[in-house]
């Protein structure tokens, strides 16, 4: 049956290392925000149990960022691992989270520290694609861990981790890489903030538009003016040349004449 521990023991560890994918829960405080499960892959390379009480995972870049945009706001975090192939069970660690980006000294020194078998890890071109892909690193100090029966879980055979994230990843260098998370990585779905860095560029890239669009705006609108006097000038010629004199002639031309001073007067 089920049992409660307040820090990772030796059951769990082992637990832990047999396992080829984990799964994390992450929440927004609002009550109508969405609550996210991601399913992570790749563990041995992307899951380090630093202590007791702390571990660290390494975030993958993809197209969604709940979990990072969660965690920010609140730090709450689950984690839950099942035994598939072996004998049932589920293992689940409460913790309170923190992000470190990719381009932070902490993150930094959690790659070398925690992540050596994902460093090792090579693509077609001889670098990491873990390394190179990874857009953070969450630590989460945990308070609380916790076994299940797990009898209700099918029993499944591994067969091999997918290849598909390290080729994508190892096919990108760093500014398509920073591309990506800008257009994908600013926020989460509730419009919490998320990557600093993505959201930083993404501001900039909205900015640098607002500016562009701004000028084609006063351009259009001098264009505008500039098309609107010529054609008003050439109806006043008209008018004055075809028209019959009298009274009609100088209402027209009055008319037309402030008309042309007023647009004048506004490109000024």
């Amino acid at each position: 049956m089920g049992q409660h521990w307040q820090a990772i023991n030796p059951f769990a560890r082992k637990l832990i290392s047999k396992q080829h994918l984990f799964f994390i829960a992450t929440a927004p405080l609002s009550s109508d925000g969405h609550v996210n499960l991601s399913p992570k892959g790749h563990a041995a390379e992307t899951f380090a149990i630093i202590n007791d009480n702390r571990v660290a995972f390494l975030d993958l870049t993809g197209s969604g960022v709940e979990t990072i945009a969660h965690v920010r706001e609140n730090g709450r975090i689950t984690f839950m691992f099942c035994n598939f192939e072996d004998s049932p069970c589920i293992l689940r660690l409460w913790g309170k989270a923190t992000v470190h980006e990719r381009g932070t000294s902490q993150f930094d020194s959690l790659m070398a520290s925690s992540f050596q078998a994902a460093a090792a890890t090579p693509s077609g071109d001889g670098k990491s694609s873990f390394a190179a892909g990874a857009r953070s690193i969450i630590v989460a100090d945990i308070h609380h861990v916790a076994s299940a029966c797990g009898y209700g879980v099918p029993l499944l055979e591994f067969k091999s981790d997918r290849d598909s994230w390290v080729s994508w990843a190892g096919s990108k260098d760093e500014s398509a890489m920073q591309q990506y998370r800008m257009e994908k990585n600013a926020t989460s779905l509730d419009g919490l903030a998320a990557l600093p860095a993505a959201v930083k560029a993404a501001n900039g890239a909205a900015n640098g538009s607002g500016k562009s669009a701004a000028g084609g705006a006063a351009a259009v609108g001098r264009s505008g003016a500039s098309s609107c006097s010529c054609m008003m000038v050439g109806l006043l010629q008209k008018v004055v040349g075809e028209a019959a004199a009298g009274p009609l002639l100088w209402l027209s031309v009055g008319l037309l004449a402030g008309g042309v001073l007023g647009v004048h007067a506004a490109r000024h």
